[in-house]
């Protein structure tokens, strides 16, 4: 099976670029491929380019079978901040891939989508998450391209940056980093997802027609406000807090609590997949990441 990823410089497609490698020919795209530092098969073909670029992702795309889009803009702050391009990015670049994908005769989409897209928390982060569920439930409706929708949480794992929500929060715990901001309520409640059980999921599930026309929800273990969290991570590490932590009080439009909202505003049927390890649970994922972030 061929499969085509776009976005697949960042903490979930560099993962499943990973665990492709070998196994499947893979297609990986980004908007600046030098940067992906993937150790790969030669399986792996990395092309750069942009999602907003018809004609490329047209000839892109005849390489394929699978496409995955993971590709757009993930941080509510900079929604927000810059909503024309949180549109051309998490939209119109997406509906490009539609359009491509329909054209290009592929067997399964899959649209990376967030939790956010249940209710009214997340600023324009949520209300693009929103339209390209609708964009593609009308795919799927009206021309017929089997598509699959997947709402991630709190994804986290190997390959995560400074700037996602889990490795700011376990930075922001050490001492040599004490100047992290956490612009997040204690108690927002979450649900941490580890990268590799989603994607294998992604995989082991990619052209399976009894996941088209759906929206799958991604859970793994207890939903729990960032402070447990950290109480968690200080655990593990066998050590208390070395300074006092300030959290800002953000506003709905900038992060809001996405857990126990409304689902299934759209034409999918809404399911829950519960994922699980035999090997680890959260804590044991969390003492990974933090000893990786060292």
């Amino acid at each position: 099976m061929r499969f085509v990823v776009f976005g697949s410089k960042g903490i979930i497609g560099s993962d499943l670029v990973r665990q492709l490698s070998g196994n499947h020919n893979v297609v990986a795209v980004d908007t600046n491929i030098d940067e992906c530092k993937i150790e790969t098969e030669n399986t792996i073909k990395y092309i750069q380019a942009n999602i907003l670029d018809a004609t490329a992702v047209r000839a892109i795309l005849e390489q394929g079978d699978v496409v995955v889009n993971l590709a757009g803009i993930s941080r509510i702050t900079d929604c927000n901040t810059d909503v024309v391009k949180s549109l051309e990015a998490n939209v119109v670049g997406a509906v490009v891939l539609l359009e491509a994908s329909l054209n290009a005769k592929c067997d399964h989409f899959i649209q990376a989508s967030s939790l956010y897209a249940n209710g009214p928390w997340g600023g324009f982060y949520s209300c693009s998450k929103r339209a390209i569920e609708d964009y593609i439930a009308c795919y799927s409706r009206v021309k017929k391209l089997n598509s699959t929708i997947v709402r991630y949480g709190s994804v986290f794992g190997g390959g995560a940056d400074s700037n996602s929500l889990m490795a700011r929060i376990i930075l922001a715990s050490k001492p040599k980093y004490s100047d992290i901001p956490l612009n997040i309520n204690p108690n927002l409640v979450r649900d941490y997802i580890p990268v590799d059980l989603v994607n294998n999921f992604i995989i082991k599930n990619a052209g399976n027609p009894e996941l088209y026309s759906k929206t799958i929800e991604f859970e793994f273990g207890e939903k729990m406000g960032v402070q447990k969290l950290l109480e968690i991570i200080q655990r593990n590490e066998q050590r208390s807090l070395t300074r006092s932590l300030s959290f800002t009080q953000p506003t709905m439009e900038d992060f809001g609590q996405y857990i126990d909202s409304p689902s299934g505003l759209h034409s999918f049927t809404v399911e829950m997949m519960k994922l699980e390890s035999e090997e680890k649970n959260l804590e044991d994922y969390l003492l990974d990441l933090s000893h990786d972030l060292s």
